[in-house]
Parts: structure tokens; sequence; C-alpha cells
């Protein structure tokens, strides 16, 4: 990471302005650096099997550079999917360097400080470039919403009916923490897969499952995983999942084969 960032700020070890903004997909690592104003794209499988660092840089226009995205979840030849401070994403036109804000969105109940609205929205974002549109879930509110690449709201689809009941007495106790619904998502072109730990038992970590929709938000399997999984990569080629337990002691990856889910 060091030869694509900014060095960070001492012996604290604080986190260097590129924190968070990095995301990996199809084997290419995307790394946003606003103090170099630059976005990097590294060939992950290729730098490692040449055993050398296969990238491209572009640079970063000023307008994107100075509003200072949290990440930047996916970009296109004239579209950067960004977040931004105040919105649950923007997106941003490289042609005429303006910005479209998708605000949070509303729940019928009133929030205690609008600062939670981060904490509950907090998303997760899939593109598919054949249809032009793209699939965002929330950390704590149970359903998927899709829009297209104006910023179209599209549809949206609730996979949990007691989402809405679970998060108003958290906010009514203000005791504890919200559920956890979607903390990880990936897609290809057909399918999106979420981990859902909105079952997880605190004790035993048990219960994560692998909820797999269409690109029209229509559920198409439920998975129960026999370990509690809490990141997943895909290798879409070989028609493998892996997963990655943390709260286990030993750090090791599950292998899981795609080709048994009769998709």
């Amino acid at each position: 990471m060091g030869n694509f960032s900014s060095v960070g700020r001492g012996p604290e070890f604080e986190s260097p302005i590129i924190f968070e903004h990095i995301d990996l997909f199809n084997s290419h690592l995307n790394i946003y650096d606003g103090s170099l104003g630059l976005m990097t794209r590294v060939d992950l499988a290729h730098s490692i099997k040449e055993n050398r660092y296969i990238y491209s840089s572009t640079p970063i226009n000023d307008t994107l550079k100075e509003n200072r995205p949290i990440r930047v979840f996916f970009e296109t030849a004239n579209l950067n999917c960004v977040e931004l401070e105040g919105s649950w994403f923007s997106l941003y036109n490289k042609e005429n360097h303006s910005f479209t804000d998708i605000e949070f969105p509303k729940l019928d109940f009133p929030l205690p400080d609008e600062n939670m609205n981060y904490y509950l929205f907090n998303p997760e974002i899939c593109y598919n470039a054949a249809l032009g549109k793209f699939a965002v879930s929330s950390y704590s509110v149970g359903y998927l919403s899709f829009f297209d690449t104006t910023g179209t709201h599209l549809n949206t689809i609730s996979y949990d009916p007691d989402y809405m009941e679970d998060l108003e007495s958290f906010l009514l106790h203000k005791s504890g923490t919200p559920k956890i619904y979607i903390g990880n998502m990936h897609a290809d072109d057909k399918h999106i897969f979420a981990l859902n730990a909105s079952e997880v038992d605190g004790e035993t970590m048990e219960k994560v499952e692998l909820l797999i929709f269409d690109w029209d938000g229509v559920p198409v399997k439920k998975l129960l995983l026999d370990r509690a999984i809490g990141a997943v990569a895909f290798d879409h080629e070989n028609k493998r999942m892996y997963g990655y337990a943390p709260y286990e002691e030993e750090l090791v990856l599950y292998e899981y084969d795609m080709t048994t889910w009769g998709l």
C-alpha cells in the first residue's frame, strides 16, 4: 500500500487520507488518495503472477479532491460513485464536474441525532455496467435499493419484514447496538451476494446467511453458512467463494463451491 499512497502521520499510527478509500473488484484494487490527488488501479492477479507492480494512476479532478470523498464505491468513464459527508452517497459527473447527492432515506419516526444516519444507513454498493444500475444496501436497515446512473431511484425491496420494528425498538430504548443486516456485498452480472448477520447470536456468532438476489431485487436463494463469516471474496470464473471468519482464533480462509448452489 505504501507504494500507492501518501505517508501517515507518525508514531501514533494515524491513518493517512487513504483510509477506507479502497475497493476490490475483479482482481483489481482501486485506491483513492485525496492527498496525492490520484486514483490508482492495481492489477493484483498479474502483479502477483509477474512479481512486479502492474498499475495505472489517474489524476483526480480538483472538484472531487476538494470534497474529500470517504469512499469511492465504483467508477465508470463518466462517473464516480462516492461517499460524501452528509449524504447517503453522491454521483460525481466527470464531464460537467457536478455532484448529484442521494440523501439518506426517511424513516417513519424521527432519529434522536442526525449523525445516526451514517451509522444506520452506512452503505454497501455494487454496480452492474451491463444494466447501467447499482444496488445499495444499508448496515442496519433491512432493505435493498436500486438506482440508475443518473441517481434515479428504481425500486426498493425489503428482505426482512421486521427491520422497522427492530430499529424503532433500538431507538426507543437507546441501549445496545442496532441489528446488523448487510455489512458485506458483492455482485456479478446476474446476481447480488450479501452477507446478512441479522440473526447472529452474540455469544456463538452463528447464523450468518448469504442472501442472493437477482438484479431486480428478487430473492433467489438464502444459504446458512457453517461459520461466522464476516467478509467474502469471489472467484466467479472458477465458481468459488472465499470467506473469512474474524472471530475464530486461527486466521484461515474457507472455500465454498458455488456450483452446488443451483444458480
